[in-house]
């Protein structure tokens, strides 16, 4: 539970919000979708095992997905910045440790609790280093800021890792991976609609690159 609370949960969602910062909502999670293919990398590692020639061909549309996201299209620029790289590749590396980390906790204790209990204890050991109390100095704590704090916590964070790790115990990570798909759709017609993110056709051709794939691997692992 503390490596869950301290390590996977905390670094998850530090890394995917500081993506977020430094890229955008919709290429983060475009990122996010990364995991069941540092997954399947993982597991061969784990096994000793080749992947499989589909396999690589997958992983290897994915990552070049990633660099025409990253360089929009041009490989001799980036087209966003270096910290927001860095995240982007940290991404689907936590990505793995969030889905094959707590397994043993879904077999033993309800959803709810293991959530609960890991963000609280990985928010208490931030206080010291975050202090929240201080934002008031930089940030102006009203109505419509609240409002979104408290979202961001409730459903940003708190029910979306409650419903994903509760999936976790009747469905099998690569099939959850299906369903994730949505997220970095969602993000991408959000991020267009209201906050005016412009998404064109180098971005649109790295995120089919990167989500075509995984949405195959993800049916052929189903079966």
């Amino acid at each position: 539970m503390l490596i869950f609370s301290f390590i996977t949960l905390m670094w998850v969602q530090y890394v995917y919000l500081s993506a977020v910062r430094h890229m955008n909502a919709a290429m983060a999670t475009v990122f996010v979708s990364l995991a069941p293919i540092a997954t399947i990398l993982w597991m061969s590692l784990r096994s000793k095992s080749v992947p499989k020639f589909y396999e690589i061909l997958c992983c290897i549309s994915a990552v070049t997905g990633a660099v025409v996201m990253a360089t929009h299209g041009d490989m001799t620029t980036l087209s966003v910045s270096e910290e927001g790289i860095i995240y982007g590749i940290l991404l689907p590396v936590f990505g793995v440790i969030y889905t094959v980390q707590p397994g043993y906790l879904m077999k033993n204790f309800r959803p709810s609790n293991v959530t609960g209990w890991g963000l609280l204890l990985a928010g208490t050991a931030l206080l010291p280093i975050v202090q929240p109390w201080t934002i008031t100095e930089t940030v102006e704590m009203d109505t419509f800021t609240i409002l979104n704090v408290v979202y961001t916590v409730l459903f940003g964070t708190a029910i979306a890792f409650w419903t994903f790790l509760a999936s976790l115990k009747y469905i099998k990570p690569q099939i959850a991976a299906i369903y994730e798909l949505v997220e970095p759709v969602s993000a991408i017609l959000l991020s267009v609609w209201l906050l005016d993110v412009l998404y064109q056709l180098p971005e649109f051709l790295g995120t089919m690159m990167i989500l075509c794939p995984v949405l195959f691997l993800s049916l052929v692992h189903k079966k």
